[in-house]
């Protein structure tokens, strides 16, 4: 055969056999009666001013390079660069110890329970002793809410024969816009997708 090889057919994924790719082992619920009697989570995010503190490394009018701590507990370093929109304030000269006041999106409450809407699309969390607690949505605070799967039963969110291969899915992600039909021969992975930063 020599150098020769087969050409490797693909046919084009419409976006319904892409989103279905993706939830492969998934069922789809039971509808209506599924979500009303579902318990959910309700995060509530805020953007705080938290303090950064370490050192300058160079402040342009589009970015600061700013050196500090992973974590306070940490001994390790990093260089982050912050968009000067989510910056309050900036203390000292580059190069020298300084500190930065950031604007930084935090979750400063968590509910769970019971979810329903008054007349004025507050949102009415019924917890399970049957207390109340009634959000007032405002563009100061971001919700995020989900359904806690624990409270229903794993059939409604999942196939129960057996667990997804949850690495091979997330393989095939990387480049599902095509389904192979005929293939001689394997092609190199993406190599980001192998490796990631351990530092």
């Amino acid at each position: 055969m020599g150098n020769e090889t087969r050409t490797k057919k693909r046919k084009r994924l419409s976006r319904s056999e892409k989103i279905n790719k993706r939830l492969r082992g998934v069922k789809k619920g039971i509808g209506d009666i599924s979500h009303k009697k579902a318990m959910y989570v309700v995060n509530v995010v805020k953007e705080v001013p938290v303090e950064v503190n370490g050192f300058l490394v160079a402040r342009y009018p589009n970015a600061i390079y700013f050196r500090h701590k992973r974590t306070n507990a940490s001994k390790k370093m990093r260089i982050s660069i912050f968009l000067p929109e989510k910056v309050i304030s900036l203390y000292g000269d580059v190069g020298k110890t300084s500190q930065l006041v950031i604007r930084h999106r935090k979750q400063i409450a968590s509910y769970k329970g019971y979810i329903s809407f008054d007349k004025n699309s507050n949102i009415v969390i019924k917890d399970v002793n049957g207390e109340i607690t009634i959000l007032y949505p405002s563009e100061d605070i971001e919700l995020d809410i989900f359904a806690d799967e624990g409270s229903q039963s794993e059939d409604t969110f999942r196939d129960s024969s057996e667990d997804d291969d949850i690495e091979e899915d997330e393989e095939e992600i990387e480049d599902d816009d095509y389904e192979e039909e005929d293939s001689d021969e394997n092609f190199a992975e993406d190599l980001d997708s192998e490796y990631e930063d351990d530092e």
